[in-house]
């Protein structure tokens, strides 16, 4: 009598099962109070960036502005980060955003070099859009003494030409949200104080330093009447108006920069809302001449 055997799965004829159940898409929300209930509770966990974690107003910004491009929330928070106190669209979300459009065709960045980023994007119905960054302009805007540049020059050029290239091309499909890569070249800051962060300037420490020789001079500090200030470049007493017109005419990030902090001494509010209106049309005008 033969005995019965056992069948043995050799490697030739074992086939793993795999499971291709799936858990069920999380529901985005679909009105504000339920946004905001849902960001309280993803915003304490460790995986949500930094910029969001226990933010959960930020977080609902974000995921909105991720929204309006297309993005699942989830790609938003990974996608839109914090620079210099403004959501901007950093890494590949906003060549995601582009390439999901229906009229995209195709990218080529073959021409770049380790000195100059170059990017042409082909939109169906128009004319390929060539654009290019190269290291001279980054010399030019003060880039190239960051750590980021030193390390990864050839990266960060074809960043910004990519940037520039996507933003004449589908501007309709981005909203107009920024480029992290533009926004860390201006600072949007609060004139207004609350949130902004106190950073030290080259015009503070001018203003130290003459303070310093004054009272050298002088035990008396000098006598300057209420809601002015003095301007620590120039060692001229500036009051709301004259600090408006600073903010007006600045003509690059550094000038806007040393108006904003001469700006923070402004009380009256009328007169602080009219500087942060000043500020923002001088920081548009800035951003489009870079550009």
């Amino acid at each position: 009598m033969t005995e019965p055997t056992t069948a043995v799965a050799t490697p030739e004829t074992f086939v793993p099962q795999v499971s291709k159940a799936r858990l069920p898409t999380i529901a985005a929300p679909t009105n504000w109070t339920e946004l905001m209930h849902f960001c309280e509770s993803i915003s304490k966990s460790d995986l949500v960036p930094k910029d969001f974690r226990d933010k959960p107003a930020n977080l609902a910004i974000a995921i909105s502005m991720g929204n309006e491009c297309g993005l699942h929330w989830a790609q938003a928070i990974q996608s839109i980060a914090v620079i210099n106190g403004r959501p901007s669209l950093w890494g590949d979300g906003a060549l995601a955003v582009c390439m999901a459009h229906p009229d995209w065709e195709w990218l080529d960045e073959n021409e770049s070099t380790d000195t100059c980023g170059v990017t042409t994007i082909k939109r169906r119905g128009y004319e390929p859009q060539r654009y290019e960054f190269t290291l001279e302009m980054a010399r030019t805007g003060g880039m190239l003494g960051k750590d980021t540049y030193k390390s990864h020059q050839k990266a960060m050029l074809q960043r910004r030409a990519r940037a520039r290239c996507m933003s004449a091309t589908f501007a309709d499909a981005l909203k107009g949200i920024a480029f992290a890569e533009d926004v860390q070249q201006l600072p949007e800051r609060d004139i207004g104080g609350g949130t902004a962060e106190a950073t030290p300037t080259k015009a503070r420490a001018v203003q130290e330093k003459l303070a310093e020789r004054k009272a050298a001079k002088d035990p008396q500090p000098p006598k300057v009447e209420t809601g002015t200030v003095i301007d620590g470049s120039t060692g001229e007493v500036m009051d709301a108006d004259a600090i408006i017109k600073k903010l007006t005419e600045a003509k690059d990030a550094p000038e806007l920069t040393a108006a904003t902090d001469l700006a923070r001494s402004i009380k009256d509010e009328a007169k602080k809302a009219e500087a942060n209106a000043a500020y923002k049309a001088s920081l548009k005008r800035i951003r489009e001449a870079k550009a």
